[in-house]
């Protein structure tokens, strides 16, 4: 949702200054004559347009310093989600320039040149679990991306494969974690999704079980085995995408603030939520969805 939202507000924009926030929250300003926009980004957590103004640093970091040197006045060529990653790429002068805003682990922001080696990054990462080094000199690669190559056409056969692939594994698992705790009904088949089809999030796929009405405790091997489950399995992917088209046919994405009432002090209960209601100061902010 992000990428295609900034995608729509950045492309033909020149970056005109970056700034230091925090240690790990940067002030990225894009201007051309008619238009400026402001884009935040937190590492590692969120990224988004802006129009407040914010306190920004003194003197830039070094971080910030070499992102100035490389990228000040270059014009935004191209944005888009990398694979199905959490991974916001952004090229400037038509790919001579590649910004890498991830949004996993501990999160990172990684500037390459046209051939991915890297200029500058916000922290070092050594071999971990993904057995990737990121430093400076070094080249940033993009094959280990989550379907960088393309996502696999989405058939019954992978879905089948997948889920039985994803119940073998929580079998072996099931031994040890009934010790611990008992799987909640419908959370197999929940993890079975989230890890085998990768290119819809969680809580798109939840929703689309229940818009369709499928049975989310129905254990992932029985599904695997069922055709006729499978065929109602693949109606929920077809809402999924279909709700990603509707998402994406809209140039800003509209995004939702969860709030619940908190303790009422009289008649301080507000019954709507309008931004000009002096009532709506009783609301406990819960939850966002960007859509």
């Amino acid at each position: 949702v992000i990428a295609h939202e900034l995608s729509n507000r950045l492309v033909t924009l020149r970056l005109s200054n970056v700034y230091d926030l925090s240690s790990r929250i940067f002030l990225l300003k894009f201007a051309k004559p008619d238009r400026r926009e402001q884009l935040v980004v937190d590492s590692g957590f969120r990224c988004h347009l802006t129009s407040f103004a914010r306190a920004t640093a003194a003197a830039p970091s070094p971080f910030v310093a070499r992102l100035r040197k490389f990228l000040k006045t270059r014009r935004v060529t191209f944005v888009a989600q990398v694979g199905t990653d959490r991974i916001v790429e952004v090229q400037f002068s038509e790919g001579q320039y590649r910004l890498f805003l991830e949004f996993y682990a501990g999160g990172n922001i990684v500037l390459t040149d046209k051939e991915l080696n890297i200029l500058a990054l916000l922290r070092n990462v050594n071999e971990g679990a993904e057995h990737e080094q990121l430093r400076l000199g070094l080249q940033y690669n993009l094959s280990l991306r989550q379907n960088y190559g393309g996502i696999p056409p989405l058939t019954k056969e992978r879905v089948r494969e997948g889920l039985q692939k994803a119940a073998d594994k929580q079998q072996g698992g099931a031994a040890a974690a009934s010790k611990r705790s008992k799987i909640k009904p419908g959370d197999a088949l929940r993890k079975a999704l989230a890890v085998s089809i990768t290119e819809y999030p969680p809580m798109l796929v939840d929703h689309a079980l229940r818009v369709v009405g499928f049975d989310a405790n129905k254990k992932p091997e029985e599904v695997a085995q069922d055709d006729a489950l499978l065929e109602r399995l693949m109606q929920v992917f077809d809402e999924a995408a279909r709700v990603v088209t509707e998402i994406t046919s809209a140039e800003t994405a509209k995004g939702y603030i969860i709030a619940k009432k908190g303790k009422a002090k009289g008649d301080e209960a507000a019954e709507s939520v309008d931004g000009s209601d002096p009532r709506s100061h009783n609301l406990m902010y819960e939850d966002f969805h960007p859509f």
